[in-house]
């Protein structure tokens, strides 16, 4: 008989038989789901649907976790629900912010340093020109 068919699964580290809708394995203490909104780790199922949810799609209600989806139609069951491709989109946007975020500061540095170069180059330039005039006024100079 299949691990399949009597509801169980063979767990992928310790290769030991477990629930399937266990989260974590009893035997070796590693996570066995993933979220379905986002491929990490699963901390609960949805009590209405069945998916498994992280720790930022797990919604508790009266004691129940649930799912963005189905929080969403019962807390407020006129709403449009929220579909996983938006979850996904904002995913993204705050990862694309973070990043523009950091490339930002880096190319600030990089203008802090051209700026820094050039104020050295000018302070060079001043010294010599006065170095050249005074020695186009004074003459040679004595050693």
């Amino acid at each position: 008989m299949s691990a399949e068919s009597t509801g169980t699964k063979i767990c992928p580290y310790c290769h030991e038989q477990i629930d399937d809708k266990t989260l974590v394995c009893p035997h070796c203490g590693k996570s066995v789901a993933e979220c379905n909104y986002h491929q990490t780790a699963a901390v609960a199922i949805c009590s209405n649907c069945g998916m498994y949810l992280c720790k930022t799609c797990n919604k508790e209600y009266e004691g129940r976790s649930l799912c963005p989806n189905c929080y969403s139609n019962t807390v407020n069951p006129n709403s449009d629900q929220i579909s996983v491709r938006e979850m996904q989109d904002a995913d993204k946007h705050k990862a694309d912010s973070i990043k523009n975020k950091n490339s930002d500061n880096s190319s600030s540095g990089c203008y802090f340093a051209i700026s820094i170069v050039f104020l050295v180059i000018a302070v060079i330039s001043y010294f010599l020109s006065t170095v050249t005039y005074n020695e186009k006024t004074l003459g040679e100079i004595p050693y």
